[in-house]
């Protein structure tokens, strides 16, 4: 047979390959590699009609031309102005593939190269080859409100157990069917109600407390009373320990013991891989299937097993996140791993986050010692007016102190404008809340890019970005921009979403505030602090920073001193 005529079908059978693909994407990795193998063979076989030495031979050259013609015609629509996604500006690799994005993850770096994009390109552009990303705040109730959009593709690849390939989903968090999400979102919503939080803020003053205790242990056995901490790792050890107790009713003594289990650096390497496979999901379940590559994740989860079978046997007066999802539940066994990952989802989004917003607000404050000492001041007022013990943990019926603390805090403008500017300069998710138009739409997923939107709390963007149209200073930490009476600043608060919005927004959001709000108080009352240089260079603090879904926070070294060796209020 004519090679001409072989060469035309192998081609037509690349471009027939195309179209399949384009029509039935997303596609699964396994029929992907199904088609990408039987395809040239077929077209062969058909030619040859047996299989000859001249077919086996035909071979030969078949796979590299259908290869070379089916990446040829992926890459020129996807560049071609008949693309849907045409208009849109963006980095021409990006349009071409996701193995790029998947890429700059590796790194760590996205927060800082959607950051860039933006900035180059604009407010809305391509970031992907059905994908694009946004900072306009007014599409925030279109994508992200009660009438928004539901989760896209990306969440498929945020999956960690092989047990979600079965059911869809893991736990609630990458839930994309809306109906089922509302079912499960409500022993969430009950455990995160103001009479549940009620209940935790006890525990939240008593490892606050606890926090505090250990680390003026710390510099009374220094020398000249100076303590030398990483401060990150104390408030991670925090948030850990404390997120255990919510959730299992367990104390893991991290704060005591300085981890020596080393819980919280096998929690923060188990989502390592997610944050890659969230770009490319279609190689999700393989990297969660492949040995060895999954080891942390299985470390993570094996743990949390065993936790909740103790805690499954255990009597507890306190109502901690397990009564509550073994509540809705009705406690049954076919349910139970999906109690154990919502769980462990608690640790994680609990203990990660918040701690990372807490470093930020103490690098933030040492960072400007005015601003520190004029918080010191506004917290050392009110709790003198108000008569509180800093040292006086609440109890479960102490209902006027409760009512007290929590009133306290949540009205006092400068503690809210420092945690609002942690918020917004180092937002804990910083990129991808991705959503999925639907049928008929030209983009299969849109994403807000909260880490820049953050940063540009404006009237919608408008090329070219910078710097004509941000509000003053935009990359600096101004707490009064958060207060009523500010009159300088043009702060469009609806483009600030910390906690997303609409029906998929963080659930744990008030006891979260509560956390912050407490833990900055509580020590910048008890310390003063400044960085411990030379040995550490503040610049380390943003760019040791890691996109890992959450934030990733590095080392934040600190000179720690009891404020009562000063003379100041203890």
């Amino acid at each position: 047979m004519d090679f001409r005529v072989k060469l035309c079908v192998d081609i037509l059978a690349a471009l027939i390959t195309h179209l399949w693909f384009h029509k039935r994407d997303p596609v699964s990795l396994r029929a992907s590699l199904g088609a990408l193998v039987i395809a040239p063979l077929v077209s062969t076989y058909i030619l040859h009609g047996t299989l000859t030495p001249s077919f086996f031979s035909d071979l030969i050259w078949v796979y590299p031309v259908f290869y070379l013609t089916l990446c040829a015609s992926i890459c020129t629509y996807r560049l071609s102005p008949f693309h849907p996604l045409a208009k849109y500006p963006g980095p021409v690799i990006l349009k071409v593939t996701k193995l790029w994005a998947a890429w700059i993850a590796y790194t760590g770096k996205t927060h800082i190269y959607f950051k860039d994009l933006h900035d180059k390109y604009g407010p809305t552009i391509r970031v992907g080859p059905n994908e694009l990303s946004t900072i306009e705040k007014d599409f925030i109730p279109q994508i992200l409100g009660h009438q928004g959009m539901p989760k896209g593709p990306m969440w498929d690849g945020r999956r960690f157990l092989k047990e979600a390939d079965s059911r869809g989903y893991d736990n609630l968090v990458d839930i994309r069917d809306p109906v089922i999400h509302a079912q499960l979102r409500k022993p969430w919503n009950k455990a995160f109600s103001v009479e549940a939080v009620k209940g935790y803020e006890e525990l939240v003053t008593r490892k606050a407390l606890e926090l505090k205790s250990l680390l003026e242990e710390v510099c009374n056995t220094s020398e000249g009373g100076i303590g030398q901490v990483d401060l990150a790792r104390w408030v991670s050890f925090f948030s850990y320990d404390l997120m255990g107790e919510m959730a299992f009713s367990a104390d893991f003594h991290l704060m005591r013991d300085r981890d020596k289990e080393d819980r919280f650096n096998t929690m923060v390497h188990a989502v390592f891989n997610v944050s890659i496979t969230q770009h490319i999901p279609w190689i999700a379940k393989a990297v969660r299937d492949f040995p060895g590559l999954n080891k942390w994740m299985h470390k993570f989860t094996e743990d949390g097993v065993q936790q909740a079978i103790k805690r499954a046997n255990t009597e507890v007066k306190r109502k901690d996140l397990f009564h509550y999802m073994g509540e809705a539940t009705g406690g049954s066994e076919p349910d139970l791993p999906l109690i154990i990952n919502n769980i462990l989802l608690s640790v994680f989004a609990g203990s990660d986050t918040t701690a990372s917003v807490l470093a930020s607000a103490f690098y933030l404050l040492m960072s400007h010692p005015e601003q520190y000492r004029k918080l010191q001041q506004e917290v050392d007022t009110a709790f003198k007016e108000q008569g509180i013990d800093i040292d006086s943990p609440l109890s479960f019926d102490d209902d006027a102190d409760i009512k007290t603390y929590g009133e306290v805090l949540g009205s006092l403008p400068y503690l809210n404008g420092v945690i609002n500017e942690a918020l917004r300069l180092f937002p804990v998710v910083p990129v991808s809340l991705q959503r999925a138009p639907g049928k008929g739409s030209k983009a299969r997923v849109l994403q807000s890019d909260t880490a820049t939107m953050k940063r540009n709390l404006h009237p919608p963007i408008r090329p070219p970005p910078r710097p004509a149209i941000l509000p003053p200073s935009p990359d600096s930490f101004i707490p009064e921009r958060w207060t009523t009476s500010n009159k300088e600043y043009t702060t469009s608060r609806d483009a600030f979403i910390p906690f997303s919005v609409g029906p998929r927004n963080c659930a744990g959001r008030p006891l979260a505030m509560l956390e912050l709000r407490y833990v900055v108080s509580i020590l910048v009352r008890a310390f003063d602090m400044e960085f411990d240089r030379p040995s550490y260079d503040p610049r380390r603090w943003e760019e040791d920073l890691q996109d890992r879904f959450t934030l990733d926070k590095g080392v934040l070294g600190v000179r720690l001193t009891r404020r009562g060796r000063k003379g100041g209020k203890n």
